[in-house]
């Protein structure tokens, strides 16, 4: 509780961070808004009383860099983006100076692999997963630096991931709690940065809020603006100390995306700049690079298309993705433009055909042909059984998605055991949980690639809307016929054994009385 700040064990200040070379920082976006937590004076008093450390909070995106080898280059490290692996030499075809200048895309995570190929050998341990912000430009990030393209350590972990999925460029790790134990030796080590921390202390009274400080821009924030506060009204301190942390540069240059909270008892809290919950100025900002007449953007995406299905021809599908990329590469670099953006440069342009060509290329990898067919599978039904096993007769893999919503959640455990029972020890099987529809969501949960849906008339149309636009993608209707009873008449006929055999696989017979009992009326 708020309340319980004055009363928080003081921690002892410790070595706090300083900006090496280059810095960002990635932070949960589920942090509390300061603004809607604290909303009483009480509330803002035991804000102001409690023991806090503030840090800078900047604005770029999530990156993943697994240590697997320790040979003092490139390859002893794995570089993801939103689980996605990128590769050294995929972005070959963008020169330094474009990517500097104009991209507002992927080639810019060539500064990342130019910034470790310098690193050499170092003490970091095998099997450590980094988790990083790397500030690039992009069309859904508010700040515009100065000076871009930095690297900040977030965090850390000991890490294992799925070798397979790599093969297809997906990383999934199975990280151990993350922590900030060895981050400082860390960043020093990849000559990158921590967060920027701005303020250790007490923010209520004028003495500890000045003993307090720790980067010189916020003392020079705050001496500009001391006579303005009133020490002795909470919330007018609160208010006039929220401006002068937001009013602090960034050393990027320009401002940051606000600033985190840390409370002695865990709680943490967030101040972020005005434009970043203004839904109008981000919608603004999206427009940067979007063409304002919607059919003029949509022609110029079919353009890209047709461009990446181009540049794929010849690469083919049994190479390493390593090395198919790198095709891809020379390819993009080759590759004559016949169309324009109104907003964007030919730099630009070829990123987005770079990034779509490269989804073509994983999705027709030998082996990377996937299928999803999701459902609540209230009774798993002989008509499921068909689907699933004519989804392997035409897929390399499938996915069996349980979706469980609050009507279901009660059956979740006997679901998930009869998808187990049928199909758990299938190798081209895997099964995954979410609790609803999103297409998206559930496509990463899978450690392979998806190219097709199967689903019931009833929600063809709706994936196939969630799906507009995506690369190689369909929705396949799953039609029923006269002998495949629903589960739903299953469930209603629960009191009639037979008819449970009947109509379920045999592997799930034995389940009958455990059917019975969650159904029975």
């Amino acid at each position: 509780m708020l309340e319980d700040f004055t009363t928080a064990p003081q921690t002892e200040h410790k070595t706090f961070y300083r900006y090496l070379t280059e810095s960002a920082d990635m932070l949960d976006i589920s942090i509390k808004a300061a603004d809607k937590y604290l909303t009483t004076e009480s509330k803002i008093q035991s804000f102001l009383n409690g023991h806090c450390v503030i840090n800078a909070k900047t604005d770029g995106v999530k990156l993943t860099v697994l240590k697997i080898d320790d040979k003092g280059n490139l390859s002893d490290w794995i570089f993801a983006y939103k689980g996605h692996i990128l590769y050294p030499g995929e972005f070959d075809w963008q020169p330094k100076a474009k990517i500097n200048a104009e991209s507002v895309g992927a080639s810019q995570f060539q500064k990342v692999f130019d910034h470790f190929n310098k690193i050499g050998k170092n003490f970091i341990p095998v099997g450590t997963e980094l988790q990083c912000e790397f500030l690039m430009r992009k069309n859904t990030l508010s700040s515009n630096y100065k000076h871009p393209h930095g690297i900040v350590l977030i965090q850390h972990a000991k890490s294992t991931y799925d070798e397979n999925a790599v093969k297809f460029g997906k990383l999934k790790t199975k990280p151990t709690a993350m922590g900030t134990d060895h981050r400082d030796a860390y960043a020093k080590a990849l000559k990158i940065n921590v967060p920027l921390v701005l303020f250790d202390g007490i923010l209520g009274t004028r003495a500890s809020f000045e003993r307090g400080i720790l980067w010189k821009d916020l003392k020079s924030a705050y001496e500009a603006k001391k006579t303005m506060i009133d020490w002795d009204n909470p919330v007018a301190t609160y208010q006039a100390l929220k401006e002068i942390f937001l009013s602090v540069e960034s050393v990027f240059g320009g401002k940051e995306e606000g600033v985190i909270i840390t409370f002695d008892n865990g709680l943490i809290l967030k101040w972020q700049q005005s434009y970043q919950l203004d839904q109008k100025a981000r919608a603004l900002i999206k427009m940067k690079y979007k063409d304002d007449n919607p059919e003029t953007e949509n022609e110029y995406w079919v353009r890209v298309k047709e461009a990446a299905y181009t540049v794929c021809e010849g690469i083919g599908n049994t190479i390493k993705l390593e090395d198919a990329t790198k095709k891809l590469s020379n390819a993009i670099r080759s590759y004559k433009l016949t169309f324009k953006h109104s907003k964007k440069t030919d730099a630009q342009i070829r990123d987005d055909i770079q990034l779509t060509a490269k989804t073509l290329l994983i999705k027709r990898m030998k082996g990377n042909n996937g299928c999803l067919v999701l459902g609540k599978f209230r009774v798993f039904t002989n008509g499921h059984k068909k689907v699933v096993e004519t989804a392997l007769k035409e897929f390399d893999r499938v996915c069996i998605c349980l979706v469980t919503s609050s009507d279901t959640k009660a059956t979740q455990p006997l679901r998930l055991k009869a998808l187990k029972k049928l199909w758990g020890n299938n190798n081209r099987i895997e099964i995954v949980e979410f609790s609803g529809g999103n297409l998206i969501r559930i496509f990463e949960k899978a450690t392979f690639n998806i190219n097709a849906v199967y689903t019931g008339t009833d929600r063809v149309e709706t994936y196939t809307k969630q799906l507009n636009g995506s690369i190689g993608m369909s929705v396949q209707e799953i039609k029923r016929t006269a002998s495949d009873i629903s589960a739903t008449k299953v469930i209603d006929g629960i009191e009639n054994r037979k008819f449970f055999e009947d109509n379920v696989p045999k592997e799930l017979h034995s389940m009958y009385n455990e059917y019975y009992k969650a159904y029975k009326k």
